[in-house]
Formats: C-alpha cells, structure tokens, sequence
C-alpha cells in the first residue's frame, strides 16, 4: 500500500495459489481473469466496506498471466458477436482507447465507409496482460442490421482496409497515433480473389416451349441422365 494523498491510498494485491508449490490451473486462471475484466470495466465492484474503506476508484490490471481481451460495452449478443474481419496495432493502452472509443468506433466507421445500417464491432487485446501499458491489437468486426455481409460486400471491405492504412484507417494521428500492421483475417482475404457466382445459362430458343399448367404430360420413361429427381 502507497498513499498518495491525505485521503488516498494506492493497493496493489496480487494472487498466488494454495499451495503456493502449485501452479493456478488454467480454468482458475480463467475465471480469475474474468472477474478482474468485470471490475476493470465496473461491470462489478470490490465488496469493500464503505465506511471504513471509502470509495473504490480506477482499477488497473498490471500483468496477467497470457494476456487479457477487453470487450467493451457493445450491442451485440453472444449470439450476434461476428467473425473478426481484420486486425491492426495502436501504440496506446486499453485504458487510453476506451477512455477515446466513442470517438474510435465513429472513425473507425467513416475511415471504412460503412452504411448507415453497418457498424463495427471491436476487441481489444494487450499480449503483456495490462490496462495501462501499450501496444495494443484492435480486432475489427463489421455487423449489419440487415444480417449477413454477402460476398461482394466483403470485398468492398477488403479493398478499402488494404488501400486505407496510407489515411491511418480513419483514425485521429493525434489521439491514437499511426496505425500498424493492418492485418486481413483469412476469412476476408479470401472475398479478394473470390468471384461471384455466374447467372445460368438462357434457354436456347430450339427447346420447346413451356407446358401450360395442369396440361396433361407423358414420360417415356423414369431414367433421367442429366439430373436428379426427388
């Protein structure tokens, strides 16, 4: 404990396993994890006595063991959470992109060129397992109201992000410094070299017309070569 003020105190506590010869399992682990996202993100609070202890403020998570993925307030169940579509690095920390990240997604959305009924979807991870210590990696996701992105959507997509590292993606340069290493999921690479389905071929004029509904038809046979029945 350091005091920092008359009435304030800085409490940092860490976590070690009993036995302390024992290594915490990684379901522990987890779920620890877990709970220290919910408090940074004030979805939960530390039951500390107010009357003796005063008021909680600003927690940080220092290191974590493998790192930590913070998923900010969004609208999206955990049903509609989309796959990630590309990824890049800010040398900020999480702490500094969610006290900015109004302004992330509304730039993020325009940098995209994205429709009035699209919107991105955001996760952001620190390798070294802090809140507070840069870089950062920002996993990008398009949703729309409308369902799912067809195919030629996605290459729109894919073409703007690959020509839009050189306009930094959108982004303020002065709150979140120069983008890198835009990277492209596999899954969205792929729309680039993918082309649309080809519309079917037109009757050619020698068939014979269409037969009038309910008009009475004979079949010579039940064998059919060049398609299915069912």
């Amino acid at each position: 404990m350091h005091r920092l003020a008359s009435n304030w105190t800085d409490v940092v506590f860490g976590f070690i396993p009993d036995p302390v010869n024992v290594p915490i399992n990684m379901v522990s682990l987890s779920v620890l994890r877990s709970s220290l996202i919910d408090l940074f993100l004030e979805q939960s609070n530390l039951t500390l006595t107010t009357s003796i202890f005063g008021s909680p403020s600003t927690l940080e998570i220092l290191r974590f063991p493998g790192g930590i993925t913070i998923i900010p307030m969004q609208y999206a169940s955990i049903w509609q959470i989309p796959q990630i579509l590309f990824n890049f690095t800010l040398n900020n920390s999480i702490s500094e992109v969610l006290d900015n990240f109004r302004d992330l997604k509304d730039q993020l959305e325009s940098g995209l060129y994205l429709r009035r009924f699209e919107t991105v979807y955001v996760k952001i991870t620190n390798e070294d397992g802090s809140t507070i210590n840069p870089p950062v990696t920002v996993q990008v996701s398009v949703v729309s109201d409308l369902g799912t992105l067809q195919l030629q959507r996605l290459k729109q997509l894919a073409q703007i992000i690959t020509a839009s590292p050189v306009k930094n993606l959108g982004l303020n340069n002065s709150v979140f410094g120069k983008v890198k290493s835009v990277v492209l999921s596999s899954y969205l690479k792929d729309t680039l070299h993918a082309t649309p389905p080809t519309p079917s071929p037109a009757i050619s004029p020698s068939l014979p017309p269409a037969i009038a509904p309910f008009a009475p038809v004979k079949f010579p046979g039940a064998f059919c070569d060049a398609c299915s029945l069912s």
